[in-house]
């Protein structure tokens, strides 16, 4: 029987267990790669900061500067270098392992440390009483190239396995802090360092990002590759880190300094929303000119929801602008365009861009002619929740609009149903970034195979596809991405 844990050890020790033998025994059972692990990580815990004071010692302050505007790639939006920058996690480590003075264009007087990393010159200098732990791991940072990796699974708090998106090699890499943070399909940018058996993280960015960003990234590796393809020159390994620090650079500069979305309908115009008011004749004449405007509803249930007088005559009425199908999304069945509205003798259309207000404003002096006079056309104040509806080109039917809130269990059966002819048709259509192609187009090539993967994991962690679980898979069968052969 196992002595428990405040229990005499049974080695006679006159200790309880679990301050004497207890720790052997466990450490015993910890696997020989996490002892290499925890050791790394010991002889690691102040070297940073031992390192950064030997480089500046001896390759003097300029070297930061010289370092951080070749990192940069001499983009002066950068500016100085910044010791509180969010780019300081790849920074520092890439000017140690990777950046060396450059002959004909440096400060730094000593010719020795030409051409020499900080890394290198550290291992040379400090050969004698360098431990054999750290001399490996620092011989492995500098064999190892920064670059991106998409996370293909986590063991939260032990270990990730990474695939290199541009070589395609696969490493179980030992981490505790990033393997918590990120999700299988999620980018980033780092080095993977091989130490006595094992693999590890240095120079990680801090930047997450996000499995849809990795079709630039397949961009930029086909250029490469057609690069060489086309001239039979490869690009130079050099060459080759600058254009990939060039891609991380921008997508960490995207991610720290979001742009406001560009919000757009569905026929490509900037959303401006107007109002445009006419002064009318007769509500009845307007109505009767354009109520062929309204595709969502028959005429019978626009004259059902409209207002009359004591003596029967129409007083007010409201109707959409609207047309069948839609040129972005082949599921919609219509797209709402504008809104009527005519109340005694005002007639007012509001519409989201100043393209369909032009559009509108000449539908309705067609129709009527003299019937209606342009008052003036206003530029509404924005209002993000009525904009994100008509961004779509989609309005909730007035049936709705007039009863009162729709019920929560009819909200999510519509919406499901709405998700479901999304999936079945997304598929079909040219997405721009696919180049214009299909996902079924896409499906015909490696890279777009890649692609269309990528997509499909990024609509994984979108709410409206957890509504129903099998939406994703579905749409995986549908495109012949059931085995994951792509994201495992």
């Amino acid at each position: 029987m196992s002595p428990g844990r405040n229990d005499p050890c049974p080695c006679n020790s006159g200790k309880k267990y679990k301050h004497c033998c207890l720790a052997a025994a466990s450490a015993a059972l910890v696997a020989p790669e996490i002892l290499v692990w925890r050791r790394l990580r010991g002889r690691l815990e102040r070297f940073p900061q031992e390192m950064l004071k030997f480089m500046l010692r001896t390759y003097g302050e300029a070297a930061l500067d010289e370092a951080w505007d070749e990192f940069t790639l001499w983009n002066e939006d950068y500016g100085a270098f910044d010791p509180e920058s969010p780019y300081n996690a790849v920074f520092i480590p890439w000017m140690q392992h990777c950046w060396a003075p450059d002959p004909e264009d440096t400060a730094i007087s000593d010719a020795s440390l030409h051409d020499i990393t900080p890394t290198q010159a550290y291992l040379t200098r400090m050969a004698r009483r360098l431990d054999p732990l750290l001399r490996s791991y620092l011989e492995g940072c500098l064999d190892a190239p920064l670059g991106f990796h998409k996370v293909l699974h986590c063991d939260p708090g032990r270990s990730m396995q990474l695939r290199d998106v541009f070589t395609g090699a696969t490493h179980l890499v030992l981490e505790g802090a990033a393997s918590q943070a990120l999700a299988v399909g999620d980018l980033l940018y780092a080095q993977v360092v091989e130490v006595e058996g094992i693999c590890v993280l240095e120079g990680c960015s801090s930047v997450i990002i996000p499995p849809q960003r990795k079709i630039e990234l397949i961009q930029l590796r086909s250029e490469v590759q057609q690069s060489f393809a086309s001239t039979g020159l490869a690009i130079g390994e050099q060459d080759r880190q600058d254009m990939v620090r060039a891609c991380y650079l921008r997508l960490a500069d995207e991610a720290l300094n979001p742009l406001p979305p560009l919000l757009q309908n569905t026929d490509g115009d900037l959303l401006i929303p107007q109002k445009l008011q006419f002064d009318i004749d007769s509500p009845t004449h307007a109505f009767d000119l354009l109520k062929h405007l309204d595709c969502t509803v028959s005429e019978s249930e626009l004259r059902e929801q409209a207002d009359y007088d004591p003596s029967g005559k129409l007083r007010r009425v409201e109707f959409t602008w609207s047309r069948r199908g839609n040129s972005v999304h082949a599921e919609w069945d219509n797209t709402i365009l504008g809104q009527f509205e005519i109340d005694r003798k005002s007639l007012t259309l509001c519409v989201n861009s100043e393209r369909r207000a032009a559009e509108g404003r000449k539908l309705i002096e067609q129709a009527l002619g003299d019937a209606a006079r342009h008052r003036h056309t206003i530029a509404e104040p924005f209002d993000p929740a009525v904009a994100t509806g008509l961004a779509h080109g989609r309005t909730a039917p007035m049936a709705f609009a007039q009863s009162g809130p729709i019920p929560e269990h009819e909200a999510q059966a519509a919406l499901a149903a709405y998700m479901t002819a999304h999936v079945e048709s997304w598929p079909e259509q040219a997405l721009p970034a696919l180049a214009g192609r299909t996902p079924l187009q896409a499906m015909a090539d490696a890279d777009g195979r890649e692609m269309v993967a990528a997509l499909i994991r990024q609509f994984e962690r979108s709410p409206p596809y957890q509504i129903d679980p099998t939406l994703i898979p579905r749409l995986r069968a549908r495109l012949g991405l059931t085995d994951f052969s792509l994201d495992d």
